[in-house]
């Protein structure tokens, strides 16, 4: 199609009524379908080819705007009353003890004077207050400043004083006090932090079950790395003791603290002070008010709040359901993510409006994860590479028939990781997407499951594939830009509008799309392939180097148990390939291995692409939040500092911390 004729036909379609473009898209269904007849234009964006794998009644009417609590009634509404919702440690919540919980968190935050437009912050783990108390805020109007429980005092302060917080919710947990304490003595902003226990919803019985859970499972990890291990009645008493005398501690600690200065306040104080005859007032037209923000990582400067409306997140849980028949009432999920992840919310929200009873986590390690999903058998579970990984070396879940969406995401599932999962359990279901889209905007439904793919594009959301920062559109089997557009994309960046035009960018035909900087493909039945960031790039002697494609045929090797490829800046060639490398066993010959990569790169890439740097470790970096591997850190790492290193010989190199460096 000529271009000016498909620029007046994408204007077209924009011009269409909500009725309108609904009959057109089950037009486009029936074609890929091959119900009805016609060629396709070429162009994803308006083949839409991926509405095959959706049955017709997916392609419905907007979802009405409101705020997501209103939300959460009205889709829960025919749910009977006795089904579980939540479950934390044995406390669990039906449909209407959320109702209840949130309902008294509205007069609260009423009586305190909150209003349309202000915004309070949290610094939590995953408990069940959190949903309650966010739930609440969008009935009113009030944004979740959703801030990492790792983050340290000056960027807790740069967040509360970004938004103009006044209230700040924060986890009784002394290193998350901590933090939240030094914010508060440089802080002219805050003017209450409520401090929230992690047992703060469960009865003394439960309380002391939590702590045993933990214990039970830490041992159960001591005896599966250790050889027949002799663990006593006294060892077991011992260690429930050190339990104990370390949460004693930490609460003296806590006290301490929270004495030293009046803005501070325990929940149980806040919550005795619910007016009885406040009425319950929800804010008209909150469905473009923004419910939650969450942050980008800003490792290269200060994070970016992104702002995510509650038609955003409404449209996210619309659309879970509608991803497979396994987010439906009777199924259960767990959830471990911390509240200051975007993906929280569609574990949380989408999953509580499909019915699915989510199992909450507060707080858990990796070595633990396998341990936690034995025990809940979730028929969801949400997980990135790592945790995946995990379970199955952990390999004590005999029966994995409970499994019906292990889901990955947050970070690259190489191809051999996906085929050793789906040998020994059910399908892993890729899915991709970004905070700046609600968190997923691809997911992998197993009537359109294909090794190596990250999805279709949810119902009601385009994804398509563009020349990097440009608008001229791609078609099937190219590689470029993956781009976004639809109700799930973010308000913006908050107080950002620079940085926000810079992602948000409108096109001739007036589409709004999401410029990601992801790189992939998108195949003819609509399936998306993701193939890594487009700034994972560097210039060596004036070529392009594609740092992905390095670690996708090294991860092909079977002596690599996992790598991660980064630049370092190079006086001579400008920038360069540093490849580090975990290996499967400690058996492998180096030089003989460095020899087989540099060729095989070297064929299959080019040159430019053969790695200066080797570098063998023990494990890689991995980021405490979202467990992704920290290239941030490794590209930090000074490799070749004379103090940190001995040499062996002329190119093999034994750095500090057992690390093996071969350098060209």
């Amino acid at each position: 199609m000529e271009k000016d004729k498909l620029l007046e036909y994408k204007k077209f379609l924009l011009s269409l009524s909500e009725s309108e473009k609904r009959e057109h898209d089950l037009y486009l269904r029936d074609l890929s379908l091959g119900v009805r007849m016609g060629p396709p234009i070429g162009l994803p964006s308006l083949d839409k080819p991926w509405l095959k794998w959706y049955e017709e009644s997916h392609i419905d009417l907007p979802v009405p705007e409101m705020s997501a609590f209103e939300y959460f009634k009205m889709i829960t509404r025919e749910f009977p009353d006795d089904v579980v919702l939540i479950n934390y440690y044995g406390k669990t919540y039906k449909k209407n003890d959320i109702i209840a919980e949130v309902e008294n968190n509205i007069k609260r935050f009423r009586k305190m004077g909150l209003k349309r437009g202000d915004v309070v912050s949290f610094v939590m783990l995953d408990v069940p207050e959190v949903v309650f108390l966010w739930y609440a805020l969008t009935s009113i109007g009030v944004t979740a400043n959703m801030i990492k429980f790792d983050e340290s005092s000056e960027r807790i302060k740069y967040m509360t004083d970004l938004t103009k917080s006044k209230y700040v919710f924060a986890s009784s947990v002394p290193f998350i006090i901590n933090n939240v304490n030094g914010a508060l003595l440089s802080s002219d902003n805050i003017e209450k932090v409520i401090v929230v226990e992690l047992t703060e919803s469960l009865p003394k019985v439960l309380q002391g079950r939590m702590l045993f859970d933990q214990l039970q499972t830490s041992s159960a990890i001591k005896k599966k790395l250790q050889d027949n291990p002799k663990e006593s009645i006294n060892d077991k008493l011992k260690a429930i003791k050190q339990q104990l005398d370390e949460l004693k501690k930490s609460k003296e600690q806590i006290k301490n603290i929270m004495s030293s200065d009046k803005r501070y306040e325990t929940y149980q104080d806040w919550i005795t002070k619910t007016p009885k005859d406040c009425e319950i007032i929800y804010e008209k037209n909150a469905g473009e008010l923004t419910s939650a923000i969450v942050y980008t990582g800003g490792t290269t400067g200060q994070p970016k709040g992104v702002k995510l409306t509650n038609n955003n997140l409404n449209n996210m849980a619309h659309a879970v359901p509608q991803g497979d028949s396994t987010f439906c009432l009777g199924k259960s999920a767990l959830n471990i993510l911390p509240p200051a992840i975007a993906y929280y919310f569609n574990s949380i929200h989408g999953n509580l409006c499909s019915g699915v009873k989510v199992n909450l986590i507060s707080h858990f390690t990796v070595e633990e994860y396998p341990y936690l999903i034995k025990k809940y058998k979730p028929n969801i579970f949400m997980a990135g590479p790592i945790l995946l990984e995990n379970i199955r070396k952990a390999d004590i879940i005999s029966d994995a028939s409970f499994m019906e969406a292990a889901i990955s995401g947050g970070d690259k599932l190489y191809e051999e990781e996906e085929i050793a999962w789906n040998e020994k359990y059910p399908l892993v279901h890729q899915g991709w997407g970004m905070s700046e889209g609600t968190a997923a905007s691809t997911y992998a439904k197993t009537n359109c499951y294909k090794l190596g793919s990250v999805g279709v594009p949810l119902i009601k959301v385009t994804v398509s594939v563009f020349d990097y920062r440009t608008e001229n559109e791609l078609t099937y089997g190219q590689k470029g830009e993956l781009c976004i557009s639809g109700p799930t994309i973010m308000k913006g960046y908050f107080d950002n509008p620079t940085a926000t035009e810079n992602v948000l960018i409108k096109h001739s035909d007036g589409t709004v799309w999401l410029h990601t900087d992801d790189l992939g493909v998108m195949d003819s039945e609509g399936r998306v392939y993701h193939m890594g960031r487009a700034k994972r790039m560097l210039t060596r002697s004036g070529a392009k180097v594609w740092l992905n494609d390095i670690e996708n045929l090294a991860a092909k090797c079977e002596s690599i148990e996992k790598c991660c490829c980064v630049k370092k800046n190079d006086t001579l060639e400008r920038e360069v390939p540093v490849l580090h490398i975990v290996l499967n066993n400690n058996d492998v010959d180096l030089k003989d291995l460095v020899s087989y990569l540099d060729e095989l790169i070297g064929q299959n890439l080019n040159q430019s692409y053969v790695p200066k740097y080797y570098v063998f470790r023990d494990e890689l970096p991995y980021s405490e939040v979202n467990k992704k591997c920290d290239i941030i850190v490794l590209e930090n790492e000074d490799i070749l500092s004379s103090d940190s290193f001995e040499k062996i010989s002329d190119n093999i190199i034994k750095l500090k911390e057992g690390k093996i460096l071969i350098r060209k």
